[in-house]
């Protein structure tokens, strides 16, 4: 009976990944954007149904996570921390899934791929890898993301948001998962308190009607960090 259960479960978690999908449109994703204590920090929602959370915008890093529960170290956080067994379309990654691969640093543990991710400042985040369903703005849900299910996260940096979304080169960042390369972002003054946004997909094109007054240059990449984002530097001028 149980697992009968559990497969009836998994199907209407397939169902409904699939509605989303038919229903979203990766190629359009805005979320509203607000500056924190030296950072700038992105608005959106995670499970099924949709909590509502702010995350820090990181373009040097590639990992998506938020603090979950049960916690064995988590920092305190302006929202209430994520439940993972409150929502339906919450999925353990297994060891052997390319997300798990792409990791700096992972275990294979009876419950899944266990990652542990550390940043320039020595701030770091440790869980479990799994995949959820994340709303940006209001109509955009998209199933099956990525992401770390912190349950050790410890940094001076992170109590501002509840967690962080990584918009690096690398598979695991959020550009990466959506497969949609192009994202650009309008920011405000740090001491503004008005909300900016974050553009992913055909949404990030710059308008044709400024396109004039607008300087591009190439970004590179270096192979020894493919991660970041480089740009060919011929001089500076003081």
């Amino acid at each position: 009976v149980q697992r009968g259960i559990k497969r009836g479960q998994h199907r209407l978690q397939k169902l409904s990944a699939m509605a989303l999908a038919a229903t979203s449109d990766n190629s359009e994703v805005e979320a509203p954007v607000h500056a924190g204590s030296g950072e700038f920090l992105m608005n959106m929602a995670i499970g099924s149904p949709p909590e509502t959370f702010s995350a820090i915008i990181d373009t040097g890093s590639d990992l998506i996570w938020t603090q979950c529960k049960p916690c064995t170290q988590c920092y305190d956080q302006p929202t209430p921390i994520f439940d993972p067994k409150k929502s339906s379309s919450f999925s353990k990654l297994s060891c052997n899934s390319q997300l798990c691969s792409a990791l700096p640093a992972s275990t294979c543990a009876s419950d899944g791929c266990e990652y542990i991710y550390q940043y320039g400042d020595y701030s770091v985040t440790q869980g479990i890898l799994a995949s959820e369903t994340f709303t940006f703005g209001d109509k955009v849900s998209i199933p099956n993301v990525g992401f770390g299910c912190g349950s050790d996260n410890e940094g001076d940096g992170f109590s501002q948001g509840s967690g962080l979304v990584g918009l690096g080169r690398g598979p695991l960042s959020l550009v990466s998962q959506l497969e949609e390369p192009k994202f650009s972002y309008c920011l405000t003054s740090l001491d503004d308190s008005k909300t900016s946004s974050l553009f992913l997909g055909s949404l990030s094109s710059v308008n044709s009607t400024q396109k004039k007054s607008i300087t591009t240059t190439t970004l590179t990449k270096n192979p020894s960090q493919p991660s970041f984002y480089y740009l060919s530097l011929e001089g500076i001028s003081v």
